[in-house]
């Protein structure tokens, strides 16, 4: 009986266990009977009880049959927790119960989660309540238990799916923190790893992702050691949470285990496409470390720490790419190139070059994208080290790319060239030297013959070696560009058959051949180093217009011909010695010594290069096989013109000039051609310095545009073949000048202004005409021709000096009024200011001349406002203002431009005698006035306030004069003196003339007039000692008016003394 209740309790666990587990579905009624007649109930049990050994221990019963797990639905999990619900309350056992309760929870936990896709985010909670309120009743009620961490670990997940974040993440905290040695640590750090991470909590995070790796690396050496599933997204996660906390070197060497993990996984073919996008997302929060460091230094630097790596061209290629989408081109490029310079016997090296090569271009660095290209066909040339060592589909990648860049190239380096060589003609200031321009055609030509040597059977190469020509030509190679011409005129007549005797149009040039596009086609090289079938059909690849200038090249070799003629030595003369014998022995080229009166021939060869004989011969057999081949081309007008300018360009004038004239004597040329003909033999007469020639060929040059003066052609050159027209006029005259004919020159210049007045030299020639007719005194056709210049010029910088020429034009006529309007001119537009000033004060002198009397005076009052130095002209002008204001009656303004006068003196700091006398007037003039009110005083009655003011008036007119002696002049010093005594021995004289009161008597009256005498006495000797000084100054044969008259006063005052006659000085 004890056996069969231990096996009734226990076979009920199991069924419970089963119809969990397994899915077998137990119905109420039949659990109960099992339980009473010891039956098994689940449905998964195929055994009877008599197959049931009912032997005295469990250890004899038999294995028990696990039917294969069923779905279980809803419906059958109720039931299913209804049975446990139900066995739960008719057993006792505390352990059973806590099993069954279990059990419970975790069929209401599957319960809330198939519920969960039907509820809504409000009511997730009330989901999964029944299933949290079980698990927390089980933790609260099992404490002892050391197993909860099966518990803790569905109740944090239950917490999750309800949405309790902070519950959830306190229920994980537990977890980890009381059972360590849980199954579910590394799941429950992962978990709390991913709600930290969400609340940007980065710090606590990267712990708990590390948690996982510390203990995985804890376990590693144990011989049962699995890793946990979690592990990879772990490294994932802490690299994620490290780069969010800015730790980049940490965060990358997580990264780099994830990358490890999944190249290992790809190379064993386990690569989902979950896992590729994780790798994805791994190497793009990379490359943003990388960018948020030191760029590819970090990936280097990486590198060397951890060794390479399988996967290190995805680093580089990632940061690039990030760098592009962010338009930081040159980051991206220095990216590639860093892979390239890391691994440059890389397969992908090319490639990588290549990227480097678009992501300048994406940027817009045409230098970079240029030095790339050249770096690209220097590392990766054919029959190069990489290249010998490359597999064939990177050698198809490489020929591609050659095929484009080093056409590319080589085009570039002709249009620097060509450009170049425009300045070079056009003589500008910054224009390159001759061996810069050839240096450029050099560059050019050298990528040519790459590009010949690495396509050798492309079907473009006429047109390949018809630049290469073009650029030796102009190299000055001329050898060189025979060759290469003749290559392409004659070399592939076998090739293009079609062509033989055509007439071509001709209508294609270098810039047209350097604009073309270039493919992949026959002839680039297989791994063999043989040639390919052509690739007509690659992308981008259109079949190209057969190269039409085969008749071309060969002419163009018959130019280069002819440069190699004119630069050849001449022929050696060979010697002819005469013998011992009387003959003569020609030798030619050999090196002649005498040795005893004999000819001897030196043994050792002489090197010579041909001559232009040897030259001769040959252009003479190129010009046959022009002949030869193209029969039919009717291009003799524009290869007439074509040569023309050629030699024009060469500097071949005379030949320029014989081309021109078989040119412009053609019937029916175009108007195009003839204007080309006729510009071309007149730049080489300008050229030859044949001036009246080169004026005809300019003029007919100017009626070939005017055929059809709607014409682009006569847009485009009109002007410019006018002004060359005017040039060769304008440089007749400076002949003619040079020879000292300076009056014809300006004739000829003249008839610059008349034939060309549209041209740009005409300012220049109607400015040296006024010139050379000033130089010939031909002052009123200089006046004409400079005032016109004036007028039709006004901002030219010469009509800055037009009022200076006509001002001296004028003066020479005596035209003092127009001279002075120029002179105004002058004061007010010049650019020197002492210039203005000094035209300011000549326009006052030449009013003045003029009789202009109120033009005279307002300039003259501008410039005393406008210029106070030079002190001198100021007080000119003030002493003019003077003097116009005096004969105008104006004694106010007379008398203020005479104090302006001591003023400007005084404020000099570098006075002269003219100043001080100029000063010494204006101070005489000004106590004149003083003197004046002062004799207007009479004493009359009342003579008290008449005799105060008189005194007044005398201190001051004493005070006046005393200044104006000052200023040391002798004229207004002795005059100063003789006023001074004057004013003393007239207020003398007052006195004694006054009025005498009324009412007097006769002795009163005889008193009066005796202190009358007394108060005048002192001023009668006052006077004489003034009279005195100015008597000194004649003895010593000063003579002025002043003395004059002091003397006349002083014979007044004492006659006995110098009223003598004899005395007074002048007589």
């Amino acid at each position: 009986m004890k056996l069969n209740k231990l096996f009734s309790q226990r076979a009920a666990v199991v069924i419970a266990r089963s119809c969990k587990i397994y899915g077998a579905i137990v119905f109420r009624k039949a659990f109960y009977i099992f339980l009473g007649s010891m039956l098994v109930a689940c449905a998964g049990f195929n055994r009877s009880v008599s197959d049931i050994d009912t032997s005295d221990t469990l250890a004899a019963l038999p294995a028990a049959y696990i039917p294969p797990a069923q779905k279980i639905d809803d419906a059958s999990l109720d039931i299913v927790a209804a049975g446990y619900k139900d066995a739960l309350a008719l057993i006792s056992d505390q352990t059973m119960q806590e099993d069954i309760l279990r059990r419970l929870a975790m069929i209401e936990l599957r319960y809330a989660e198939g519920k969960q896709a039907k509820a809504s985010q409000s009511t997730m909670a009330s989901v999964y309540a029944n299933a949290i309120a079980t698990y927390n009743m089980l933790i609260d009620t099992q404490q002892y238990r050391k197993d909860n961490d099966k518990l803790l670990y569905p109740l944090a997940k239950a917490y999750e799916l309800s949405g309790d974040m902070p519950a959830a993440l306190k229920t994980f905290d537990r977890l980890v923190k009381e059972f360590p040695e849980s199954m579910y640590f590394s799941e429950a750090q992962f978990r709390r790893g991913e709600i930290l991470f969400s609340d940007a909590d980065y710090n606590a995070a990267s712990t708990a992702y590390h948690a996982i790796v510390l203990r995985n690396l804890r376990d590693e050496s144990l011989d049962d050691h699995q890793p946990s599933s979690f592990l990879t997204n772990a490294y994932y996660m802490w690299g994620w949470s490290e780069f969010k906390l800015e730790n980049h070197d940490q965060a990358l060497r997580a990264f780099v285990v994830v990358l490890d993990e999944y190249t290992q996984k790809a190379i064993a073919g386990y690569a989902t496409r979950s896992s590729d996008e994780l790798l994805q997302d791994t190497f793009r929060v990379m490359a943003l470390s990388f960018s948020y460091t030191n760029g590819a230094d970090s990936i280097a630097q990486l590198l060397d720490e951890i060794n390479e790596r399988p996967y290190a061209n995805r680093l580089f290629a990632e940061l690039g790419d990030l760098y592009l989408k962010k338009k930081r081109f040159r980051d991206s490029a220095a990216v590639f190139d860093r892979f390239v310079t890391r691994y440059p016997a890389s397969p992908l090296a090319p490639t990588f070059h290549q990227r480097q090569i678009d992501a300048f271009t994406a940027g817009r660095f045409p230098e970079e994208v240029r030095e790339q290209k050249r770096r690209f066909a220097s590392n990766y040339a054919v029959d190069g080290d990489y290249w010998v060592a490359a597999k064939q589909d990177t050698r198809e990648f490489i020929r591609s790319k050659l095929h484009i860049y080093i056409d590319e190239l080589a085009r570039y380096h002709h249009s620097v060239a060509q450009k170049a060589k425009g300045k070079r003609d056009s003589g500008v200031a910054d224009a390159p030297d001759a061996l810069q321009v050839a240096q450029h055609y050099r560059d050019a030509a050298g990528w040519y013959r790459e590009w010949i040597r690495s396509f050798p059977g492309a079907t473009d190469l006429p047109e390949k070696y018809f630049l290469l020509g073009e650029t030796e030509f102009e190299a000055s190679g001329f050898a060189a560009a025979v060759a290469a011409y003749e290559m392409a005129a004659y070399g592939f007549v076998d090739r293009f058959d079609g062509m033989q005797g055509s007439a071509v149009s001709g209508d294609k040039d270098v810039d047209a051949l350097l604009a073309s596009n270039d493919c992949p086609e026959a002839g680039s090289l297989t791994a063999n180093d043989e040639p390919a079938a052509a690739k007509q059909n690659e992308p981008g690849c259109e079949q190209k217009v057969p190269f039409d200038q085969y008749n071309e090249a060969g002419y163009a070799a018959l130019i280069a011909y002819d440069e190699l003629i004119a630069r050849a030595p001449e022929p050696v003369i060979t010697p002819v010695l005469s013998n011992d014998d009387g003959t003569t022995t020609a030798q030619a080229e050999v090196q002649v010594d005498r040795v005893g009166g004999a000819a001897q021939a030196s043994t050792q060869a002489v090197p010579t290069e041909p001559d232009k004989h040897s030259w001769q011969l040959k252009k003479i057999e190129s010009a046959l096989l022009f002949a030869e081949h193209f029969q039919m081309d009717a291009r003799r007008s524009p290869v007439l013109s074509q040569t023309a300018s050629s030699l024009l360009a060469l500097q071949d004038y005379p030949r320029t000039i014989e081309v021109a004239a078989l040119l412009t004597s053609s019937a029916s040329v175009k108007p195009d051609l003839l204007f080309n003909g006729w510009i071309s033999a007149a730049h080489a007469h300008t050229a030859l310095k044949q001036y009246p020639l080169a004026e005809s060929g300019y003029r007919e040059a100017l009626l070939a545009l005017e055929l059809d003066v709607t014409s682009p052609l006569y847009q485009q050159h009109f002007q410019p073949t006018l002004d060359n027209y005017a040039a060769s006029i304008y440089r007749q005259g400076e002949e003619r000048l040079a020879a000292g004919e300076g009056l014809v020159a300006a004739e000829i210049f003249l008839r610059v202004v008349d034939s060309a007045p549209d041209s740009a030299i005409r300012v220049t020639a109607q400015h040296d005409a006024s010139v050379l007719l000033m130089q010939a005194e031909q002052w009123q056709r200089a006046v004409a021709v400079i005032s016109d210049f004036q007028q039709r010029f006004p901002n030219h910088v010469e009509t800055k000096t037009a009022s200076a020429r006509l001002l001296k034009a004028n003066e020479a006529m005596e035209n003092w009024a127009a001279a002075a309007v120029q002179a105004l001119a002058l004061a007010d537009t010049d650019g020197d200011a002492e210039l203005r000033r000094n035209a300011l004060y000549r326009a006052a002198e030449l009013f003045e001349k003029d009789g202009n009397q109120a033009s005279s005076q307002s300039t003259l009052i501008r410039y005393a406002s406008t210029y106070p130095e030079p002190v001198s002209d100021l007080m000119e002008a003030q002493y003019k203002l003077v003097k116009i204001y005096e004969t105008q009656g104006d004694r106010g303004n007379s008398r203020y431009w005479l104090g302006e006068l001591i003023s400007a003196h005084q404020r000099s700091a570098g006075t002269t005698d003219r100043s001080r006398y100029l000063a010494a007037y204006a101070s005489s003039v000004l106590a004149n006035d003083a003197f004046d009110v002062y004799q207007g005083i009479r004493l009359g009655h009342p003579l008290k306030e008449n005799l105060a003011s008189k005194r007044e008036a005398m201190q001051q007119t004493i005070a006046a004069y005393e200044r104006s002696a000052k200023f040391g002049v002798e004229e207004f010093t002795t005059l100063a003196t003789q006023r001074m005594g004057q004013v003393y021995a007239s207020f003398a004289t007052a006195l004694m003339d006054s009025e005498r009161p009324r009412n007097l008597s006769a002795m009163e009256l005889e008193q009066y007039e005796f202190l009358l005498e007394e108060q005048a006495f002192p001023f009668e000797e006052q006077a004489i000692e003034y009279f005195k000084v100015n008597v000194e100054l004649a003895w010593k044969g000063v003579r002025s008016d002043s003395i004059v008259e002091t003397y006349r006063a002083l014979a007044k005052l004492m006659p006995a003394k110098y009223g003598k006659t004899e005395m007074r000085p002048g007589r």
